[in-house]
């Protein structure tokens, strides 16, 4: 069947939106673990809390990140965890669509030491010794632990944790013979996300690499897929630019260029969606997810977010008054007496450059503020936060110090985790985040 131009670039957008997460997922872990000679099914643990030089997009300052991509072709992994019952600790397991599939940790009541089976598409069986078994439709599985720090002074406590977290074959488990090893694969190279941009023919042939290496697509996107068929896009094909006559070749530039500027570049609008909270069993980060264009989204600002349950991300791009957020004006956040964010565990206030979606860089080097932070409390039993450029006073006995958040020059973002969330936080009377209050910076 031939297609028309205008079918040809609404085509080459769909498949763009429908791809770029896996693009992304690839490009992070190329740059990550495959350009770094990190092995797969072997964890990577940060042994120290994040900053402006970070490679994550929207990293946590919270947390000792633990990361390891398992390659589950040839066999299952078993993950194995040591009893955690002194802070918040998860495991959260991700396909190649960037989709949530399970979760290990203290959300789970998972307090005790324990064995955890990752399986790959098609296994079956009962392993005896583990507690719980996480089937993955994905051949390749992204583990992301994130274990709380209480302050500088406890990292050694974490990183001795981190080190008795183990990830093994089922067949050493078991005590068998190892299985055929799976085919050896090749990476091609790529960029970091915050420097790539999908351009033709490269992006296609990653797309199609992901879709019929990694991860073939869900049932229920089938039909979907098959329309991308059309323009060698899909599990085995191949894309040709060459194949298509000149006008067509700019339908197929056009289609996904449209997508990565209305979808993968889109920012919030007019602060109308800030500090909202997703609602407590929204599917958007798991299983069930078709809406495509929120999760391209998503992969490209906050990918590896976790799901509403684990913890909840109200993000700000703007102001009270509907201003974008930046360092040329000073900002106050007043938390009422009991009205800090309702979290089982713990909550962080954390601000990132728009442009690198990074930390940003400034000389007392605090990346956020949160429950774990010794903040100054008013008389009346208040808390306000300064976001702003320079510090809020000059006098370095001024409690004020102590709720500064430093800002850049240009325009950043905030986001307010809560892990674990209590219920109040959805309602009946859902919490609301305090607005941000924009003032000049003294003269």
């Amino acid at each position: 069947m031939s297609l028309s131009r205008a079918q040809v670039q609404f085509v080459a957008r769909a498949a763009a939106i429908y791809g770029y997460p896996m693009v992304a997922n690839y490009s992070l872990m190329y740059n990550n673990f495959v350009a770094h000679g990190h092995p797969f099914n072997r964890f990577r643990n940060a042994t120290s809390l994040a900053t402006p030089e970070t490679n994550v997009v929207t990293p946590n300052n919270d947390t000792l990140y633990s990361q390891a991509w398992l390659d589950l072709r040839a066999e299952p992994y078993v993950l194995s965890v040591p009893a955690i019952k002194d802070r918040y600790y998860s495991f959260q397991l991700v396909d190649y669509f960037t989709n949530n599939i399970g979760y290990i940790g203290t959300n789970e009541g998972e307090l005790a030491a324990a064995s955890y089976l990752i399986a790959g598409p098609g296994w079956e069986g009962a392993v005896p010794g583990v507690v719980k078994t996480i089937q993955s439709q994905s051949r390749f599985v992204y583990v992301l632990g994130r274990t709380q720090v209480k302050g500088e002074a406890d990292l050694p406590s974490v990183q001795a944790l981190q080190e008795r977290y183990r990830l093994t074959p089922l067949h050493r488990f078991l005590e068998r013979p190892a299985p055929p090893a799976a085919p050896a694969l090749t990476f091609p190279r790529i960029s970091l996300p915050q420097q790539y941009t999908p351009t033709l023919p490269g992006f296609f042939h990653l797309v199609n690499r992901c879709l019929t290496a990694f991860q073939a697509p869900p049932r229920v996107d089938e039909r979907l897929v098959r329309a991308f068929a059309a323009i060698g896009v899909g599990p085995g094909k191949t894309f040709n630019l060459d194949a298509f006559p000149p006008d067509l070749q700019q339908a197929l530039v056009q289609g996904v260029a449209s997508a990565y500027y209305d979808v993968i570049r889109a920012r919030a609008g007019n602060g109308d969606d800030d500090w909202s909270i997703p609602p407590r069993d929204t599917r958007v980060f798991g299983h069930g997810w078709r809406d495509y264009r929120k999760r391209a989204q998503a992969a490209h600002r906050h990918i590896y977010m976790n799901s509403p349950r684990e913890a909840v991300y109200p993000l700000a791009y703007h102001d009270a008054v509907g201003g974008a957020l930046t360092g040329e004006l000073n900002y106050t956040m007043r938390f009422e007496e009991g009205g800090l964010p309702p979290a089982k565990a713990f909550w962080s206030l954390s601000m990132y450059d728009q442009s690198t979606m990074g930390f940003v860089p400034n000389p007392i080097e605090r990346y956020s503020l949160g429950s774990d932070s010794d903040l100054a409390q008013a008389e009346d039993g208040s808390v306000t936060l300064y976001i702003q450029r320079d510090a809020p006073s000059t006098n370095p006995a001024d409690p004020a110090l102590r709720n500064w958040l430093p800002a850049p020059e240009s325009e950043f973002y905030l986001v307010l985790r809560v892990y674990m969330p209590e219920d109040q936080i959805w309602g009946p009377e859902p919490y609301e985040v305090p607005p941000l209050n924009p003032t000049l910076p003294a003269a």
